[in-house]
């Protein structure tokens, strides 16, 4: 006898599956694409919207708005625009991102306008755009610039001296990548951002000439260490009165103002006594100041108090006080002569060698045995030049450690082999520059993955009872898994009709897998509750169409209900129809999740 379920537990079951359904409403989706009026498709993720592509609108001038469908537009992703075939595109201020390669091959493309909200343009944003390919809008053929924004050079033509132009606020990623000639750069105080890898790779960059004359704020992106690591120079019309490195035009030529030469006057802040030191402090007219100590006076026991002993050279008891502090000392005995104890101190590459003694009663010392300081005995290691650094040699000393470097050689450069990659199912191709000596590469061009090409077949079907699986296979890259086909259940018929000589047996066969069960007639319920149950098992899979056929006319009920409201500008009355409407959807779900315990429940307590 299968156990009951009591109407309290039923209510408490049917309130939870409701709590289900209501939590499972509010859960979050992934981000979709949706489209806009204009025919752009977008993406909002975590309340920020990105332009992904045109989508169904047409034409040849291409306009990104500021905002769309109210969402503030954050950017463009990259690639979205790859490929096109508009002739101008304007990008509304409030946009702050250009993605990768999202104007590139837009062949085309002659007119861009691009706001001055603009913080991030990435890598080939514009690539092989017509505005890009025409020379007339190159800066003496070594720049291109759309409005306030540096978008590309001939990194490989750029001269030992590059100025950027004034007024320009940003530099976009990899704009100057590999630009080995580059020594000298003139950066306008204009300048705030430096994309990724701007200067990446620009080995010979040793200077740059800021414009302003205060600390510079310019935010640099990842990979500018060539550029973060020059030397930097600050504007001065007239040459300064304070240390730092500054620069200024003659003759339309970058010249370097001499470094500022220090003028110190000096005055004493500690006075120096007989057992501590003094300091004095040094300082410049710029600011600049040090301090150096002045060395303890120390005792000068001169004058004489009394003598009762005696020393190594005097005899009695002798007491001597010092002149600064009044501090006494007093030697005791009979004139005992010197105890000298001597000190060999070996001779080193600088300093010569000597035998020190001391007196271990009064101090008196004095040397002997000299000897020259040996000198530096040198060995030298080679380090060879790689593609990217100098090489040099070093002479390290074998006694003492010390070391320079000299003999130094050029870097040996870069030697590119052009190879290309064929793109997978899940990995990009294109074409890569590998050097051969040091194994440095990079590419040049990118060929997306092609993506899986699956076909399917049945390994094992699916029975009434068994699960079955179906095998996947791409067939361009032999890629496989397989999915679960799930068992699909009896389905049973009567096989034989009650008759008058078969009035207490019934019996009922699969017609997919001819399993069978006999089922008594007449008096086969001792309880109310276990045909309640045998009811509950046979109708259960029709549950689902009784909410849907339900939910159906309830939901066009409604639906002609509020469009007559809303036609008689009733809308007071469509707004609380729309409200029933809803509550009408959960109370029928809820009905149809806890009805059938309800009335198990009921059949169980009249039994």
């Amino acid at each position: 006898m299968r156990k009951t379920i009591g109407i309290g537990k039923t209510v408490v079951m049917g309130i939870f599956f409701v709590c289900i359904l209501l939590f499972g409403l509010t859960l979050k989706t992934k981000p979709m694409t949706a489209y806009a009026a204009s025919g752009l498709s977008y993406q909002v993720t975590k309340g920020e919207c990105y332009i992904t592509g045109r989508g169904t609108e047409t034409g040849s001038t291409l306009v990104i708005p500021a905002t769309i469908n109210g969402y503030k537009v954050k950017g463009i992703k990259e690639t979205a625009f790859y490929n096109g075939t508009f002739t101008s595109v304007t990008i509304e201020n409030g946009v702050e991102e250009i993605g990768k390669s999202a104007f590139g091959n837009c062949s085309k493309l002659t007119k861009i306008t691009l706001p001055d909200s603009i913080k991030e343009i990435g890598k080939d944003t514009f690539y092989n755009t017509a505005y890009v390919k025409n020379k007339s809008n190159w800066e003496n053929n070594e720049a291109v610039y759309i409005g306030k924004y540096l978008i590309d050079t001939n990194s490989a033509e750029t001269k030992e001296t590059f100025e950027i132009k004034d007024g320009t606020t940003l530099i976009a990623e990899y704009a100057m990548f590999f630009s080995y000639n580059l020594k000298n750069l003139v950066v306008p105080e204009s300048l705030k951002i430096i994309g990724d890898s701007a200067f990446g790779d620009c080995n010979s960059l040793d200077k740059v000439y800021y414009k302003g004359t205060k600390s510079w704020y310019i935010e640099t992106g990842e990979n500018n260490e060539d550029f973060e690591s020059a030397k930097k120079y600050y504007y001065s019309e007239t040459q300064p009165n304070k240390s730092g490195r500054y620069w200024h035009y003659v003759s339309g030529q970058i010249t370097e103002w001499p470094a500022h030469t220090h003028s110190y006057n000096s005055i004493i802040t500690k006075i120096a006594t007989c057992t501590e030191e003094g300091e004095r402090t040094y300082t410049c007219s710029c600011g600049n100041e040090y301090t150096e100590p002045i060395e303890k006076l120390g005792h000068d026991f001169s004058v004489f108090v009394s003598s009762t002993g005696s020393s190594c050279t005097e005899g009695g008891e002798t007491v001597y006080k010092c002149i600064r502090c009044n501090q006494t000392r007093t030697t005791i005995g009979t004139a005992l002569g010197h105890n000298y104890i001597s000190t060999v101190h070996a001779a080193t590459c600088t300093e010569k060698g000597y035998t020190e003694h001391i007196c271990s009663r009064c101090e008196s010392t004095y040397r002997d045995k000299e000897t020259s300081a040996k000198g530096h005995a040198y060995q030298k290691e080679v380090v060879e030049a790689t593609c990217t650094e100098n090489g040099y040699t070093i002479y390290k000393c074998t006694r003492c450690e010390d070391s320079y470097k000299s003999d130094f050689t050029e870097a040996l450069g870069h030697e590119f082999e052009e190879r290309e990659k064929q793109p997978t199912c899940t990995e990009s191709g294109g074409v890569f520059h590998i050097c051969t000596v040091c194994g440095y590469e990079y590419q040049s061009e990118e060929v997306l993955p092609s993506g899986h090409s699956y076909e399917s077949e049945i390994i094992q079907k699916a029975t009434c009872t068994e699960e079955g699986e179906r095998k996947y296979h791409c067939t361009k890259c032999g890629n496989e898994y397989t999915n679960t086909i799930p068992a699909f259940g009896h389905t049973y018929e009567i096989s034989d009709e009650e008759t008058e000589e078969n009035k207490t047996v019934r019996t009922y066969i699969c017609k997919v897998c001819g399993d069978t069960y006999t089922q008594e007639l007449g008096n086969q319920y001792e309880k109310v509750s276990d045909y309640v149950e045998y009811l509950f098992e046979q109708y259960r899979p029709y549950m689902v169409w009784v909410f849907i056929g339900t939910s159906g006319v309830w939901s066009l009920f409604m639906g002609i209900s509020i469009i007559l409201a809303s036609r008689r500008e009733e809308k007071e009355k469509a707004k609380r129809m729309l409200a029933a409407y809803g509550v009408g959807m959960v109370v029928i779900f809820g009905i149809l999740i806890a009805c059938p315990y309800l009335v198990k429940g009921i059949a169980a307590f009249i039994t």
